[in-house]
């Protein structure tokens, strides 16, 4: 291979149904600022995962759409990228310490 980034990308043109796959895929069209290759990537794992399971295609998909200027959409994806009961963006009220 010449390059992670050739094997990400065949692996995800490949593996179209594979979530982790796409995933990969969509994150390094981010890193690329391929942005609406990635939005189209994150959108794709989202549909793979209707339960919303993985909260981080979500929260980048939102982050996309915050930076192209779409804030209700952003809103949308954000709400539920935190609202999920697998996301690792909040943290549970019992693992909260107080003093």
């Amino acid at each position: 291979w010449s390059s992670r980034e050739a094997i990400t990308e065949t692996d995800g043109l490949k593996q179209t149904q594979s979530g982790r796959a796409q995933y990969n895929l969509a994150n390094m069209y981010a890193h690329q600022k391929r942005y609406d290759e990635a939005l189209a990537t994150y959108e794709h794992v989202i549909s793979l995962d209707p339960a919303d399971r993985d909260s981080m295609p979500l929260y980048h998909a939102g982050q996309i759409l915050l930076l192209k200027g779409n804030h209700s959409a952003s809103a949308q994806y954000l709400e539920r990228a935190v609202a999920g009961y697998f996301s690792p963006l909040m943290v549970n009220e019992e693992e909260i310490f107080h003093d």
